[in-house]
This record gives C-alpha cells, sequence and structure tokens, in this order.
C-alpha cells in the first residue's frame, strides 16, 4: 500500500538534492530521523493540531499497524452495515469488510474504465 508514496523518491531531481544535504540536516542526532522533513511539515502539523508527529518516536511498521487496525475496523463498521456487505455481488471472496473495502479502493483505481469485466458483473 506504501508504493505509491515512494514513488516521489524515484525523482533524480529530488534524490539527487536529498543525497546532496548534509548529513545534520537528515538525522541531526541518533534519535532524530528525517528532521528536514519533520521541519518543513512543522507549520502544517502544527495547523491540523498534530504536532505529536514531530517528535514521537519512530515505529516498526508492525507496531504502526496495531495501533491504526482497530481504527480502521471502527471506520469500517460506519461505512458499510452488515447487509451491504451480505449482499456484494462479489462477497464470496471476501472474509471481511476490509478485504471488501480494499478491493472496492483497488477497483476505484485500477478497474474503473467502463466496460471492465469486473464491473460488468457489479453493476
Amino acid at each position: 500500500m506504501s508504493q505509491p508514496l515512494l514513488l516521489v523518491y524515484l525523482f533524480d531531481d529530488l534524490a539527487e538534492f536529498a543525497l546532496n544535504l548534509p548529513t545534520e540536516y537528515k538525522v541531526p542526532n541518533y534519535r532524530t530521523t528525517k528532521w528536514i522533513l519533520r521541519e518543513a511539515f512543522r507549520p502544517e502539523f502544527q495547523r491540523l493540531g498534530l504536532e505529536w508527529v514531530l517528535s514521537r518516536p519512530k515505529e516498526a511498521m508492525s507496531s504502526a499497524l496495531r495501533n491504526v487496525t482497530p481504527l480502521i475496523d471502527e471506520s469500517l463498521e460506519t461505512l458499510m452495515d452488515n447487509q451491504t456487505f451480505l449482499i456484494h455481488p462479489l462477497r464470496a471472496y471476501f472474509q471481511d469488510k476490509k478485504e471488501l473495502c480494499l478491493f472496492q479502493v483497488f477497483e476505484d483505481i485500477f478497474l474503473s474504465e467502463k466496460g471492465h469485466a469486473l464491473q460488468n458483473c457489479v453493476t
């Protein structure tokens, strides 16, 4: 899921710029990573009330997912009722609402062309 976010790092100009920055701009001490990004977005984080992000310690992906998964599950309950899930034409292929929602995101991004075989099955 993070692949689209990583694509920005493939731009040659950006990669060259980042590689030429002094190390102290990127990692001023062994505990602070991505310092220049944190500082660049400080005003936006403060405006949104998210300044805690600027000083939080780095978490492994599994820790981050463990913290976010309950929030996702809670949101899914408000986005899709059980009946909608149970009567979905492709329901047999999904174990739960989360899988169906992820499929719908995939469908919106990659299968949004009219006349696609899967869209014809659903509509």
